[in-house]
């Protein structure tokens, strides 16, 4: 390639007297027009450009050392910017990783919500005081009336798994048309205790359930709880335990 550059044949000219004389053992179209433009360009070495990359036993230890410290600081880089920081190739990253550490990417654990030490101790000492009121009142669980949410749909389609059926070899094979998710929806609120439910509360289509309609929503509850629980409600012994999702409203779990 080099001696036919000099001669002024042109990349196309090359290829073909190369393709012509080698074959299928020809370099590819790609390789012999990027080597006619170095050539062209004056360059007169003929080998390898020199890599400036790490060699081919980069698994040292000092290396293994580097890969666990960078993943120590930072424990979500991906394994090309671990390599591109330490200056060591992919796979001697992937190895190490694996093969070294016994260490996979994995997605983080969704909690409700992330809390402090101090916010910690404050539910552990809640709950063991729940643990002892039974102890000193077996029925203080008749006067909770607790909370839940949840979506319901117009219809849920048949998964697959349902449709499993018996089929002999000489029966043929149900058919099913394939059913989309429904796409209307409507949100329920439900307060209920152990004898059952107190009050439910369907979310109008496109309410955002914001301070003020959950005040709302608590005020009818009051209603019926002086409607459906006289006794707890002529005495004030009746609790309001509410969930553990994020409300607006605070102080949600109180007495009334």
């Amino acid at each position: 390639m080099k001696f036919c550059v000099k001669l002024g044949k042109s990349a196309i000219e090359m290829y073909d007297l190369l393709k012509k004389f080698y074959g299928d053992e020809c370099l590819s179209r790609t390789q012999v027009f990027e080597w006619f433009k170095r050539f062209k360009d004056g360059r007169e070495e003929i080998g390898d450009d020199h890599c400036p990359g790490c060699p081919s036993t980069s698994k040292t230890e000092a290396n293994i050392e580097k890969v666990c410290e960078t993943v120590r600081q930072n424990r979500r880089l991906s394994i090309r910017a671990v390599a591109e920081l330490n200056n060591i190739d992919k796979e001697t990253v992937r190895q190490v990783s694996h093969n070294n550490f016994n260490m996979k990417k994995v997605c983080s654990k969704m909690v409700p919500k992330l809390l402090t030490p101090e916010q910690k101790e404050i539910r552990m000492n809640i709950c063991d005081d729940v643990l002892q009121n039974p102890e000193n009142d077996p029925n203080v669980l008749e006067n909770v009336i607790t909370c839940d949410v949840s979506w319901f749909f117009q219809y849920n389609p048949e998964s697959q798994r349902q449709s499993l059926h018996w089929k002999s070899p000489s029966s043929p094979r149900q058919k099913k048309a394939r059913q989309s998710i429904s796409k209307f929806k409507a949100m329920m609120i439900v307060f209920f205790d152990i004898r059952g439910i107190v009050h439910v509360d369907w979310v109008p289509e496109g309410q955002t359930v914001n301070q003020d309609y959950y005040k709302e929503v608590l005020t009818n509850l009051h209603e019926w709880v002086r409607r459906r629980r006289s006794e707890k409600w002529k005495n004030g012994s009746w609790v309001l335990h509410q969930d553990n999702a994020p409300h607006t409203m605070p102080c949600l779990s109180r007495r009334f």
